[in-house]
């Protein structure tokens, strides 16, 4: 190690240098920010975690108790983000911090590794603590990063009334301060810096009408369900309490491809009954029906010819009988069979052709937004979804900001789970003829790049 005036240079014991510096002034998180940028690269962006381990060997004599990282917070979001660009994937939060929604009532937060422990923290950016630059190249900018995801988010919305009047500063000159304020390597001064602040205050407070307006309305009920066999043993009746507390409930069979989709899934069964939730009642005039567990009112029946016969009088309860093909029959409430339950798909596929801002406006207005696929079991639900689509790809709300390059989710989620097709999502898309957003292929259900004015099915979450 070697030092040189208030910088820590380190290497690691492999004689590799560690490409980061430990500053041991004391400077507000912007001043830290306009500090790395004129004199180094960026304040750092921990990504991995041999990162994180070279950010633990920095701080060592670090002389504040925090020591700043370059990790943001977009408040009326709660989104953060690295000041690289980069999406938070890789996480090292203490307790408390990063995962809820912050108080920024008193300022905007940024984030800092804590002296102890080594985890992040979430501080008001007005404290003033020692900070770790980067010294590689690789530069991105802050403004331009956090004002592209909202404006993508966003859209025009963001620059017209009501958002914006003659009682706000100009939304115009305000995206011109965010965008420009910061170049690579800027010269600007910090009283430059603090009015770029000051206007990322402004936006903030924008944004946090605009996030009224954003799209989260009425609810749909129209839902696509999800069906699992499960191999156990059960009456009927502690088939319901089952699915209920595992799932959504015992299957319930509205149409021909429910049951098309259920006959799919015992095509590798070996079992001979299966429970579904359809149990025989009495109505108000003393006739006999059939009602779904659930409560649903459908009009579809599958019986098998003769059925229901109710033989015995005590076949109350419905199952599929391997023998009969699968067709429904009645049966004692009281056997146990194997059963399949079912959960709600919380999303709709629209099968209307749009361009992808004409997707995101329709879901927005008449649902709650084009669907984020953050889980694998997301992705099973689109898959699920999408298989009666009309176009060869569907529009998911996966978008890009073309200056960065960053991928993005329109509920402002970063893109950590992945399933790109081979060739799209890693590498630099081509935004010359317009920016682009995400689809669902059809055929191999992955995720594709695709110019924005592709007018396509898409799938909206409810």
């Amino acid at each position: 190690m070697y030092r040189r005036q208030t910088q820590t240079y380190w290497t690691t014991q492999s004689a590799h240098e560690i490409p980061l510096i430990l500053v041991q002034q004391e400077m507000t998180w912007w001043e830290a920010l306009s500090y790395c940028r004129q004199n180094h690269v960026d304040l750092v962006s921990v990504l991995t975690n041999e990162t994180q381990g070279w950010v633990e060997t920095v701080s060592k004599n670090a002389s504040t108790p925090n020591v700043w990282l370059g990790l943001g917070l977009t408040c009326p979001l709660s989104f953060w983000f690295w000041v690289g660009g980069s999406t938070v994937c890789y996480q090292n939060w203490a307790p408390g911090n990063g995962t809820g929604v912050s108080d920024c009532s008193n300022g905007k937060r940024s984030g800092a590794l804590q002296s102890g422990s080594k985890q992040w923290i979430s501080l008001p950016e007005t404290q003033k603590l020692n900070f770790i630059c980067t010294v590689v190249s690789g530069l991105l900018l802050l403004y331009q990063t956090e004002l592209q995801i909202l404006l993508h988010l966003y859209g025009h919305n963001l620059f017209s009334p009501p958002f914006c009047c003659s009682t706000r500063p100009s939304c115009t000159e305000l995206s011109l301060d965010l965008l420009y304020v910061h170049r690579a390597k800027t010269k600007h001064s910090r009283q430059t810096n603090r009015a770029a602040a000051q206007s990322l205050t402004v936006m903030c407070s924008t944004l946090q009408f605009i996030l009224l307006f954003s799209g989260l309305w009425a609810l749909a009920m129209c839902v696509t369900r999800q069906f699992y066999v499960v191999e156990e043993l059960k009456s009927w009746t502690d088939a319901q309490t089952y699915c209920r507390g595992n799932y959504t409930d015992l299957a319930t069979i509205e149409n021909q491809e429910d049951m098309d989709t259920i006959l799919t899934l015992l095509s590798n069964q070996s079992a001979v009954n299966y429970w579904i939730g359809l149990t025989r009642n009495v109505d108000q005039n003393n006739n006999t029906v059939f009602i779904w567990s659930d409560g649903s009112n459908s009009t579809y029946s599958d019986w098998y010819p003769g059925e229901p016969n109710n033989k015995g009088g005590q076949e109350n309860c419905v199952n599929l009988y391997k023998y009969f093909s699968y067709k429904w029959n009645d049966a004692p409430c009281y056997v146990t069979n194997q059963f399949i339950c079912y959960k709600k798909i919380p999303l709709i596929l629209v099968q209307q052709e749009m361009t992808w801002w004409e997707a995101l406006s329709y879901c927005r207005q008449n649902h709650v937004d084009l669907v984020s696929v953050l889980t694998n079991e997301t992705q099973d639900w689109v898959e699920t979804v999408s298989k009666n689509a009309s176009t060869p790809n569907v529009w998911l709300g996966l978008r890009l900001a073309c200056s960065q390059p960053i991928w993005f989710w329109v509920s402002g989620s970063p893109v950590c789970y992945q399933n790109w097709a081979p060739g799209n999502g890693t590498g630099v898309s081509d935004c010359s003829n317009g920016e682009r957003s995400g689809a669902l292929q059809s055929g191999s259900k992955q995720w594709i790049s695709l110019p924005e004015t592709h007018k396509l099915n898409f799938i909206c979450t409810v």
